[in-house]
């Protein structure tokens, strides 16, 4: 959260980090940015997260599509492909 006051409605929502994130993992291998993270897991390997945007278009009461959307910043789990 900025702190500051916007005006309308919040129509964009995002995270800055995977919800396994924990900020005590920034002192182990672990790679954080605004679009990819690598978390080290205890067992071996990493776990690897990438972020996009869910686009919901808003539509008005006549049902005609504004330009106007509803964002979601979502992390995603990614895995590596077995062989």
């Amino acid at each position: 959260m900025c702190g500051a006051m916007h005006e309308g409605l919040p129509l964009d929502w995002g995270f800055d980090a995977p919800a396994y994130w924990h900020h005590e993992r920034e002192k182990a291998d672990a790679f954080l940015n605004a679009d990819l993270c690598v978390i080290p897991r205890l067992d071996a390997g990493d776990d690897h997260f990438v972020r996009g945007i869910i686009e919901i278009p808003i539509i008005d009461a006549a049902g005609a599509a504004s330009d106007n959307y509803f964002g979601i910043g979502a992390w995603v789990s990614l895995s590596k492909k077995k062989v």
